[in-house]
């Protein structure tokens, strides 16, 4: 049985905070149980680098700008951690079919999820602050 209090080890601070509300949302869904400890270990993990991400973007923005000597912008591209949010949005909506997460009447499941998780959590400091 996966116990909330003791999330595995080698799990990074952040993705350790969403051990204990992602097993309560499991076992109050029933699926806890059919749920294995390292894959549980891989949703917070996913999670995390997530919240990481999107911290990230919502500070630098989605567009690189590639300058050059001069300064002057010569070229814009969508930066790397917008192609790996969206690698790690599909990732979580991938788990949360899984795991059961998903509602079939919710306009946007992740979504619901994520902000479920965030109001029983509350915020997480970006890890560069700490």
């Amino acid at each position: 049985m996966i116990d909330r209090h003791k999330p595995p080890s080698y799990l990074p601070d952040d993705a350790r905070q969403w051990w204990p509300v992602l097993v309560d949302e499991l076992a109050a869904r029933g699926s806890l149980s059919r749920v294995a400890e390292h894959r549980l270990a891989i949703y917070c993990q996913l999670f995390a680098q997530y919240r990481r991400v999107t911290e990230f973007l919502n500070q630098h923005g989605q567009v690189l700008e590639i300058r050059n000597d001069k300064g002057e912008v010569k070229a814009q591209t969508i930066a790397p951690e917008a192609v790996q949010q969206a690698k790690l949005v599909e990732a979580l909506r991938k788990f949360d079919k899984e795991f059961g997460l998903l509602e079939p009447a919710a306009e946007d499941p992740l979504n619901q999820l994520k902000a479920r998780l965030v109001a029983r959590l509350g915020s997480l400091p970006h890890p560069s602050a700490q």
